[in-house]
């Protein structure tokens, strides 16, 4: 019989082998594009790039999005 620890290292391994990255830097197969980022994360990064120029346009353009003053009647 074969020894269970012997084969959960070798299971270990081949996850590791994928885990390292070891294609040929194209990603295919790890859903990642050759500057190593997913998809996903890319999606994510482009809407935080926005969402940080929004704010920084509101900021410099002003906007006026203050509570309006309130004089008394007399």
């Amino acid at each position: 019989m074969r020894d269970p620890a012997a084969k959960e290292e070798n299971m270990a391994d081949s996850r590791n082998d994928v885990d390292a990255g070891e294609d040929n830097g194209t990603g295919v197969g790890s859903g990642k594009d050759a500057t190593g980022l997913a998809f996903w994360q890319k999606v994510v990064a482009i809407i935080g790039l926005l969402m940080v120029l929004v704010i920084v346009i509101a900021l410099l353009v002003g906007g006026g999005h203050t509570p309006p003053v309130q004089h008394g009647a007399g």
